[in-house]
């Protein structure tokens, strides 16, 4: 079984702070480009919707829709 919950093409939220008790409700809808297996501290890279910044994420920071 993979390590990694989301796989490439997935619709999810992305929340920049997800430990601010202030911030953790400001999601944006984004989409998995890249799994990154071979990186220690980004788990996968991702698309923003709306704002189309692209950027290295972990996963705690990733919600299911």
């Amino acid at each position: 079984m993979s390590k990694y919950k989301y796989k490439i093409d997935q619709w999810l939220y992305y929340v920049q702070f997800p430990e601010d008790e202030n911030l953790k409700n400001n999601k944006k809808r984004a989409v998995i480009l890249e799994v990154m297996k071979n990186n220690s501290v980004y788990d996968y890279r991702i698309f923003i919707d709306g704002e189309g910044n692209v950027r290295k994420v972990k996963e705690e920071q990733l919600f299911s829709e």
